[in-house]
């Protein structure tokens, strides 16, 4: 199962048995807490993420869960910033071209105005 925020089912959990536990203990030591009601809300990050600087366009979307979504990889980083609440810097549109014309029609609109 997938989380938003990592892998598992929250309300899935299995007890270890005395031994296990104990020998984890031994080998990884006990660590710290970790309460899982302390993981941050996908609600909390998208009222985080500031509006979109672009202007609209059919070919790039604003919405912040897109936006969001393509800003975190599956990295152990990535991963922490999903459970503590950490907001990566976020792109400002996302786009999914799905022809040479529309990436050209992009490329255009990100080639600045001023001339070079």
């Amino acid at each position: 199962m997938r989380r938003w925020n990592g892998w598992g089912d929250s309300g899935t959990s299995m007890a270890l048995n005395g031994k296990a536990l104990t020998m984890l203990q031994d080998r990884a030591g006990t660590g710290l807490k970790y309460d899982a009601h302390d993981d941050a809300s996908i609600e909390s990050f998208l009222a985080a993420i500031p509006a979109s600087r672009l202007p609209a366009h059919a070919l790039i979307s604003l919405d912040k869960t897109q936006r969001f979504t393509v800003a975190l990889g599956e990295s152990y980083p990535d991963w922490l910033r999903r459970r503590t609440g950490a907001v990566p810097p976020v792109p400002d549109g996302v786009a999914y071209p799905e022809s040479s014309e529309q990436v050209r029609t992009l490329i255009d609109l990100a080639r600045p105005t001023t001339g070079l």
